[in-house]
């Protein structure tokens, strides 16, 4: 549901999921439940009391000791909170929303009540509905606490409004390392959305433009499918080809030669999706290929299919910002706050097949069934990319891309450029979502 979309249940919900809960089919249950549970549907002690059971059987007795507290005890803003944390814990940030809805409403100027509210409602995407509430805040309530105040700026900017994060900026009062941290995160959205605002608007439909600003990555590829809505750029569900692989490597050169970031190899990760693509960016872009063992510490073009596929040792050892090195992630998933955000990605995705995965196809009598995975070494697979033939029309943004990536080098506090200018440091995380919002599918 979108920031203020209504909520609903009732009666026939709780039925239906007691019913199903006789049944033992307690995720039944749950989906029945989810409409009087979820934010902003308002606090219900009824709903909760059947998702106690509900809990006890899908999250065990922890999650289902906070639920049945908060039943006997509506009115004690301690269980609510408690539950609301643990909420958050299971990712049920919607129904943590609502909890903690009420605890705020009971305690209206506690600041970390009203934090932990503004928390889940971030979390859940509904980022106008957080900077409502540290809007409405009591007098001194956000003036006491420098967390709500960045909160307040951070889900500003989420919402799409980078001039309501400039006029809140002066406001942030720093007083610790930490919090100077956190303060200089929303300076560095600012200046690369200040950046690259004139080359797409930075409305809701630039994915690309806030992808930048708020990652600090290029996004090279934005998907056809749903274009305007419901996706405005993102893919939920994508089978990956060669063909888009080939893209993502020409969409690199533009971005890498517009950007003056001139990589002088290109550095092979052991995972194999990352080095039949990294093979195949060698050849395209007629740069030499070196495994990252070699020359990990030095300059050159690292390419990983999808970080989320490597290691965790090899996913540590990428997240440093080396001199002349750039990162390009061909694949990321969207709708996780994602450790790593690549200096380059080529698509945003929900869920995604590799080339070499086990792709759905059609058989014969035309049903939709799961192919082999394709265990195919590295070498021959990027010949396969080398040689896929490239759409009449995929490269058809390419001048604006180039605008794109030359306004992205134009950002000049080296702790606020984009990940594939900076030098030093460790990359930035990819959030969630953002201010372009896209459709998710469960």
């Amino acid at each position: 549901m979108a920031d203020g979309e209504a909520g609903g249940g009732g009666a026939p919900a709780f039925d239906a999921a007691r019913e199903a809960l006789a049944q033992g089919d307690a995720r039944a249950a749950f989906a029945a439940l989810r409409p009087a549970l979820e934010h902003p549907a308002p606090f219900d002690a009824e709903a909760l009391g059947v998702f106690a059971e509900v809990a006890f059987q899908l999250a065990g007795p922890e999650l289902a000791g906070k639920v049945q507290e908060a039943v006997d005890r509506p009115d004690d803003v301690r269980a609510l909170y408690d539950l609301g944390y643990e909420l958050l814990e299971h990712d049920l940030d919607r129904v943590g929303a609502a909890v903690l809805e009420r605890a705020h409403a009971l305690a209206p100027t506690d600041p970390g009540v009203l934090s932990e509210l503004v928390a889940a409602l971030e979390r859940a995407g509904l980022h106008r509905a957080a900077v409502s509430r540290i809007a409405a805040a009591a007098d001194g309530v956000r003036e006491g606490s420098f967390l709500l105040r960045y909160l307040l700026g951070w889900n500003t900017v989420m919402s799409g409004d980078l001039e309501g994060l400039r006029a809140l900026a002066p406001s942030l009062g720093p007083a610790s390392d930490d919090e100077r941290f956190m303060a200089a995160r929303l300076e560095g959205v600012l200046a690369r959305g200040v950046a690259v605002r004139a080359t797409g608007g930075l409305d809701d439909r630039d994915l690309r433009g806030w992808h930048f600003a708020v990652n600090g990555g290029v996004l090279l590829h934005a998907s056809p499918h749903g274009l305007d809505e419901p996706m405005r750029g993102r893919y939920a569900f994508v089978q990956d080809s060669a063909a888009l692989c080939r893209e993502g490597i020409e969409r690199a050169r533009l971005a890498l030669e517009a950007g003056g970031l001139d990589v002088p190899r290109v550095l092979l990760l052991p995972e194999r999706g990352s080095q039949a693509l990294g093979l195949a960016a060698a050849r395209l872009l007629g740069l030499p290929a070196v495994p990252w063992e070699e020359g990990h510490d030095g300059p050159g073009l690292v390419v990983a299919y999808d970080l989320a596929a490597l290691d965790d040792d090899l996913y540590r050892a990428v997240r440093p910002h080396r001199p002349g090195q750039v990162l390009w992630g061909h694949a990321s998933r969207w709708t996780d706050d994602q450790p790593i955000a690549a200096d380059l990605v080529t698509f945003l995705y929900q869920f995604n097949t590799p080339p070499w995965g086990e792709q759905v196809t059609l058989d014969p009598q035309g049903r939709a069934r799961p192919a082999e995975p394709d265990l195919t070494p590295a070498e021959g697979l990027a010949e396969r990319i080398v040689e896929a033939p490239l759409d009449p029309d995929a490269l058809h943004d390419a001048e604006v891309l180039r605008r794109f990536a030359a306004a992205c080098a134009g950002v000049v506090a080296p702790e606020h450029r984009g990940g594939a200018w900076r030098a030093d440091g460790v990359r930035r995380k990819q959030w969630a979502g953002g201010p372009v919002p896209s459709a998710r599918f469960t």
